[in-house]
């Protein structure tokens, strides 16, 4: 993974997992990873443009399910991440499920026919941060809580409260 990529959401868990261990009632904020379902077929199905299509819809859900205090990033081809700064576990189920609805709601269609092709999927895995927790730990759980939802069918979310997993 290429490390520029990753830096605004680096940067922020950096900033976020500083601020948290340098204050003595520590704030809590959530990281969840996000990964669009099967995107690999999708694209090799329809093409790429459609494919760029797929990642703007998931994207203007994204950042119109956050708030303006959260850092939405992309961090991969299909994966995005979503930094919730004062966001106890609770709260970041809350938006994930926002987030998730929005996107399989929308139907997608082909710009040029205008064909319907169906909905687009996510799968969510949300961590909250552990006090002590560095970033890159907080990152991993979060991203292996992904890989639990997709092992869970896929179009889920999975979140893990402080202290477990």
């Amino acid at each position: 993974m290429d490390r520029d990529r990753l830096r605004p959401v680096t940067h922020g868990l950096d900033q976020a997992t500083a601020r948290a261990v340098a204050d003595e009632a520590p704030e809590s904020f959530s990281l969840a990873m996000v990964d669009i379902d099967r995107f690999k077929q999708f694209n090799d199905q329809y093409g790429h443009a459609t494919g760029d299509d797929v990642l703007r819809l998931v994207a203007f859900a994204l950042k119109n399910n956050v708030r303006t205090s959260d850092l939405v990033a992309r961090y991969g081809g299909d994966e995005f991440a979503v930094l919730l700064p004062n966001a106890p576990l609770e709260d970041a189920m809350a938006v994930g499920h926002q987030i998730r609805k929005a996107v399989a709601e929308r139907p997608l269609l082909r710009r040029v026919t205008k064909e319907m092709l169906g909905h687009v999927t996510l799968s969510i895995g949300i961590a909250a941060w552990r006090p002590g927790e560095t970033a890159e730990a907080l990152l991993e759980r979060a991203d292996r809580l992904l890989y639990e939802a997709k092992a869970n069918g896929r179009n889920c979310l999975v979140g893990a409260p402080l202290g477990a997993r």
